[in-house]
């Protein structure tokens, strides 16, 4: 059977993109794990956690670990994608285009928002 996928997004205007406080030591940890660059790089379109494991090639444990703390910190936005058949499934999508770190006056990090 066809899914159909169901995403809320804001209405997209002409601003700039939106930058977003994150906390460094997190947007460091993410930065520091390949496996974790490799899954936020898989999200440009939405995945389940269990499409997102096998396109990566790691454990669905893993995978549902490091969404959920990715959703946690922002970094992923969760929806559901309907099926036909009545099994829906949350599925998920990054919602930054980039992570910057500063070093001015202390360590400090911006996300920047994705773009519609």
């Amino acid at each position: 059977m066809t899914g159909l996928t169901m995403v809320e997004r804001p209405v997209p205007t002409d601003e700039p993109a939106r930058r977003i406080e994150c906390d460094a030591r997190t947007a460091l940890g993410i930065l520091d794990d390949p496996e974790s660059v490799e899954m936020l790089e898989a999200l440009d379109e939405p995945k389940t956690v269990g499409e997102l494991a096998e396109t990566c090639g790691i454990p669905l444990s893993t995978a549902y670990r490091k969404v959920d703390a990715f959703h946690e910190t922002g970094v992923v936005e969760q929806s559901i994608r309907l099926d036909l058949g009545g099994k829906h499934a949350a599925q998920y999508e990054r919602s930054i285009d980039a992570i910057t770190v500063r070093f001015d006056a202390g360590v400090e990090c911006e996300c920047v928002q994705r773009a519609d």
